[in-house]
């Protein structure tokens, strides 16, 4: 039997209690609180969230083809991003992938790769993981997209940006990235955990796009936090 097959099985076969409720539930959340969750519908959205006003009037302007989330950054998604980010919390990915392959499953196109957001390697030494490339891999599992994670580094350790105005952050990054050779794609994902202002993802767009100008980007995101 393949791998898959017996993780399938297993998945059956194994009584589990639902991560929200924790009543007895025949997958990681019980179909109750699935439901409850405060998903964007990517298909109604036509699988691009700057089509929204109330969204993309948060963001820095992008020249990208769209933006793909999974969820405002509320409960239980902020609980869940923030244990896997700080504490490498392993089933609240799980549960974050499997809810993201879902909502791609329509996607029009599906990129070439996914490119999860670089971390400056003494973030990374501090953390011993990356939580983008994490998820990233993790997704890449289930929908079938590889992972590009050597193009593009981190070159510079910018400041922790979780007090900073947006205007802050885009100094912060200014010239952050490092795009080491072109991607041998014409489309990709730039996949990060949250976004807050848009500004490291707009920095690593314009890291990209100066030296691939035809470059086709996707945005996507587990959770977006709408603060100014």
């Amino acid at each position: 039997m393949e791998l898959k097959s017996i993780v399938n099985w297993l998945n059956r076969a194994l009584p589990h209690n639902c991560l929200l409720c924790h009543q007895s539930a025949d997958a990681l959340l019980c179909h109750t609180c699935k439901g409850d969750l405060p998903l964007y519908d990517l298909p109604a959205e036509q699988f691009d969230l700057l089509r929204n006003p109330g969204i993309a009037k948060h963001l820095p302007a992008m020249q990208v083809e769209r933006l793909c989330c999974l969820s405002p950054y509320q409960w239980p998604f902020d609980m869940w991003l923030s244990g896997l980010k700080f504490k490498r919390h392993q089933l609240p990915a799980n549960v974050l992938t499997a809810l993201f392959a879902e909502q791609l499953r329509e996607h029009p196109q599906l990129p070439e790769v996914i490119v999860p957001v670089p971390l400056h390697y003494r973030r990374y030494l501090l953390r011993h993981f990356n939580q983008s490339l994490l998820l990233a891999t993790a997704l890449s599992r289930i929908i079938g997209v590889p992972v590009a994670s050597d193009y593009l580094s981190r070159q510079r350790a910018t400041a922790a940006q979780t007090h900073l105005s947006g205007a802050q952050r885009r100094r912060n990054l200014k010239k952050a990235f490092t795009l080491h050779r072109p991607l041998p794609h014409s489309h990709i994902a730039l996949l990060d955990d949250v976004i807050t202002t848009g500004s490291t993802l707009a920095e690593l767009v314009k890291t990209l796009q100066s030296h691939q100008p035809d470059l086709r980007i996707e945005l996507w995101a587990f959770a977006i936090s709408l603060k100014q």
